[in-house]
């Protein structure tokens, strides 16, 4: 049996024989691959890049560390994920109000559309990831739109997953500081009105001019006291002599020629006495009477002088109780104002730890469709089909 061999001029035969046909399917390729490229509208594309730097703190710590990414970074995939997170998404088509057949574009519409990207920049000895965001569409102005809402929403979402401790409790402290502030402002114009109320300085010098009164009348009390004792040992002196002595003397008349008269017969020492008993009498009555009155002072001095120490030691009290207050509210006040301003630090800091570098633009000159590379494609599977149809052709005729 002759065996049948196929030489390369018999494919070149095959091909310039039908010719004919390879032609028209490569120019039907051709044409369907320029009408599809002019029927296709314009693509565009826009880009803005984020640069997530350290914090000043951070960039002191690794001074001396040689190039590495920051140990508060996450790994560039995560980055890239947390690019296209669904929040974000919805928060750029609510905010944009994005449209897609008539209907509200939808999340993974959306996602299609974006391409982030990231990559490390040398930035002194720290590498720093610098992530870009690409957006390809049809509508040159929705495009830089979509990519400068999306800068915002992912640096105001995703600024706080990179914060310190003190800049997360930037709120809190800022609250606590406000009540503490508020507190120890109340407190101190409470203190000043109840100091207004109760003048301890008048109370006090009332107490002192009270005591120097006190102190007069109770030695006044004392004089009178004793003057009474002596008046009364007196008396007693004097009733004591005026036993020993008759009223009248006795007297013998020489002749009863003799007239003598009561009068004459009375005894000048007793009369005396009695008179001095009588005036010490009165002075007794006089000085008990002073000494009465004297005790009556004294006791209400004494009472005075007792509620004005005891006022005046209720409102020392009141005054220390709001003064260890007062200072243990100054006390924190002082530590949440440092604490408060190291977390604004932090919290700026915060805010300035993602950065847009590259602002969008809206896109001028189309990125698509490659008119010419479709027309490149069309030709090859037209050449393709072509020769095929050909040699298929070829085949079931023989």
């Amino acid at each position: 049996m002759e065996e049948y061999e196929v030489s390369l001029k018999d494919y070149i035969d095959v091909i310039w024989k039908e010719k004919i046909i390879i032609a028209i399917i490569l120019a039907l390729s051709l044409v369907s691959a320029l009408i599809f490229s002019i029927m296709q509208p314009n693509v565009y594309e826009t880009r803005t890049t984020l640069m997530i730097t350290p914090r000043i703190a951070e960039e002191l710590e690794g001074a001396q560390a040689t190039a590495t990414v920051p140990s508060f970074y996450i790994s560039p995939e995560t980055y890239e994920k947390l690019a296209v997170t669904n929040d974000i998404l919805v928060g750029i088509i609510k905010e944009l109000q994005l449209k897609g057949n008539s209907e509200e574009l939808t999340v993974e519409a959306l996602r299609s559309m974006m391409t982030p990207r990231i990559e490390m920049a040398e930035k002194g000895k720290t590498l720093l990831p610098l992530l870009t965001m690409k957006v390809k569409g049809t509508n040159p102005e929705e495009l830089r739109d979509i990519a400068d809402a999306w800068g915002r929403l992912f640096i105001e979402k995703n600024t706080e997953l990179l914060s310190t401790r003190t800049a997360q409790s930037y709120e809190f402290i800022s609250e606590r500081f406000e009540e503490v502030s508020n507190d120890l402002r109340k407190k101190e114009e409470e203190k000043i009105k109840y100091m207004e109320e109760n003048p301890l300085s008048t109370l006090q010098t009332e107490l002192t001019v009270a005591k120097t009164t006190y102190e007069e009348r109770l030695s006044m009390l004392d004089a009178k006291r004793r003057e009474l004792n002596e008046s009364a040992a007196r008396l007693k002196s004097l009733e004591e002599e005026i036993k020993d002595e008759p009223e009248f003397l006795q007297w013998s008349a020489p002749s009863a020629s003799w007239i003598v008269t009561a009068e004459a017969l009375k005894n000048p020492t007793y009369f005396s006495l009695k008179e001095s008993i009588i005036e010490t009498k009165v002075f007794i009555d006089t000085t008990k009477g002073e000494i009465s009155y004297l005790e009556e002072e004294v006791r209400k001095l004494k009472s005075e002088i007792d509620e004005k120490e005891a006022r005046i030691n209720e409102i020392q009290i009141i005054l220390d109780r709001m003064d260890r207050e007062i200072s243990s509210l100054k006390s924190a006040y002082d530590f949440l104002s440092d604490k408060l301003l190291e977390a604004r630090i932090a919290k700026e800091e915060q805010l300035q730890s993602i950065k847009i570098v590259e602002e969008p633009v809206v896109p001028q000159v189309p990125t698509g469709p490659s008119k010419i590379l479709n027309i490149a494609i069309a030709s090859i599977l037209g050449l393709f089909v072509g020769i095929f149809a050909a040699f298929f052709k070829n085949y079931m005729e023989e």
